[in-house]
């Protein structure tokens, strides 16, 4: 697996840490939109974590799209949400073309 992703203009490090390293307890993931860092819990393998990172990808490219501020209105328009997210994951998939390779089907 690659240590390091690209999204939006940013690359994040992928940190694998023991479980008292989150900022709260339960969590197996967490991105940190300043020091640029994705911490995963060390433990997790396979499918649940590639899951974790992926949920961590969606919060960056959130942020990094812009969407977020969507949320500040009242009803958010889901095909508006759609196109902006399909945009930004797409760049995701072609700038890290190789990342998810060795995840057991």
């Amino acid at each position: 697996m690659n240590e390091k992703i690209k999204i939006g203009g940013h690359c994040y490090r992928l940190l694998f840490v023991e479980q008292h390293e989150f900022s709260s307890l339960n969590r197996w993931a967490e991105i940190d939109y300043r020091a640029l860092t994705i911490k995963i819990d060390k433990h997790l393998h396979g499918t649940r974590l590639y899951e974790s990172i992926a949920h961590e990808i969606l919060h960056g490219l959130i942020i990094e799209s812009g969407v977020n501020s969507m949320f500040d209105k009242k009803e958010v328009d889901h095909e508006e949400f759609n196109g902006i997210m399909e945009n930004t994951f797409f760049q995701f998939l072609l700038d890290n073309t190789n990342f998810f390779d060795d995840v057991s089907h």
